[in-house]
């Protein structure tokens, strides 16, 4: 069963904590057994469940907002980072790096690689260049079935999971994740630098040059 509190705040309806805990209060007096008698209470503890889960999300979300705004970032700011790493994860969702086999699957592959293009190329020229590279050694490193294609792919899937929520312990997992493939000789240097240069959007290490 959706969270009656979660849908409201998608829909725009509860835009801050205060309001959401007004809104706790007036649905928990009409539920609340006190008030609307012993058979309330289950509905109660459901609508204190839901304002509680709804809380830590927000909560959530505003702590990965202050997190963002306080990172460096390039020239296009911090929408423009978010729209490209939320591209990313699309792509990464829909299989990437891979050629596609059928023609239903490559128009949604397709789409969705165009999309993280162009979401690159407005956060950042430098990435934008440096993603075909890294996209071709995925791939031939997938087809040797080498391991570091595997790390570098999850060290991706990291970042974009660091872009939409900042929880600092992935911070600090991600400066070490790094560390390793900076210093892994089988990852290739194009794509090491489009990976870096990621990185460095969101605060973690240095870009090297691509």
């Amino acid at each position: 069963m959706t969270n009656r509190f979660v849908r409201r705040i998608r829909e725009g309806d509860i835009a801050t904590p205060e309001a959401l805990k007004a809104e706790f209060k007036a649905l928990a007096k009409s539920t609340h057994p006190d008030l609307a008698g012993p058979g309330a209470e289950l509905a109660f503890i459901r609508v204190r469940e839901d304002y509680e889960s709804a809380l830590r999300d927000f909560e959530r979300h505003r702590f990965g907002d202050r997190v963002r705004a306080s990172q460096p970032g390039p020239a296009g700011g911090g929408d423009t980072v978010r729209g490209a790493f939320a591209a990313m994860g699309l792509l990464r969702r829909r299989g990437f790096p891979k050629s596609p086999r059928h023609r239903k699957e490559t128009l949604r592959y397709d789409y969705a690689r165009w999309c993280c293009t162009r979401a690159m190329a407005r956060a950042d020229e430098r990435a934008a260049a440096a993603f075909e590279p890294f996209e071709r050694s995925m791939l031939e490193l997938k087809a040797r079935r080498g391991g570091v294609a595997s790390d570098a792919l999850r060290y991706l899937d990291a970042l974009v999971e660091y872009a939409a929520i900042g929880l600092p312990e992935l911070r600090t997992a991600l400066l070490v994740d790094l560390g390793s493939l900076r210093t892994d000789p089988r990852l290739p240097a194009d794509a090491l630098g489009f990976l870096s240069v990621l990185s460095a959007w969101l605060g973690i290490g240095t870009a090297l040059p691509v």
